[in-house]
């Protein structure tokens, strides 16, 4: 797992993220969350921001939120954790029932699994160590 562990090929680009993830899964019980975690993009396309994902063909972006919900379904996850706080985009995906739990983080179920959504980690607005460790708080009281 690569946000856990270092691979040479992976190192430089990796370092950055890892670095984000530690400072929301910050102690020991938060960061045991990410030792079996599978991570993947909603919308399998990069871009510079999540403003040029409106730009994307509505056919495209179907398919690939179809094939992480079945993702989803075939990994039976305890934790879904979602890097998006935009709650259009939740909504989108099928999240029900959303509702702000503190100044980060939402909860909501989607097909009757709990769902935590935060900011991504890379967003401009929460790129300091003390909001990803608010953040961290947050969310350990709605993961498994």
């Amino acid at each position: 797992n690569l946000l856990v562990e270092e691979a040479k090929e992976w190192c430089e680009g990796m370092k950055q993220v890892r670095r984000k993830f530690r400072e929301i899964f910050f102690t020991d019980l938060l960061f045991s969350k990410l030792q079996n975690s599978v991570m993947t993009n909603m919308i399998y396309f990069n871009t510079q921001s999540t403003k040029d994902l409106k730009n994307l063909n509505t056919k495209i972006e179907e398919y690939c939120i179809g094939k992480t919900l079945e993702l989803i379904e075939i990994l039976q996850p305890k934790n879904i954790l979602i890097f998006s706080s935009n709650t259009s985009l939740l909504k989108k995906i099928g999240i029900e029932d959303l509702q702000q739990k503190g100044d980060y983080t939402k909860v909501g179920l989607l097909n009757k699994r709990n769902v935590c959504a935060i900011p991504h980690f890379s967003a401009r607005r929460y790129n300091t160590e003390k909001v990803r460790n608010k953040i961290g708080e947050e969310i350990i009281k709605y993961l498994k």
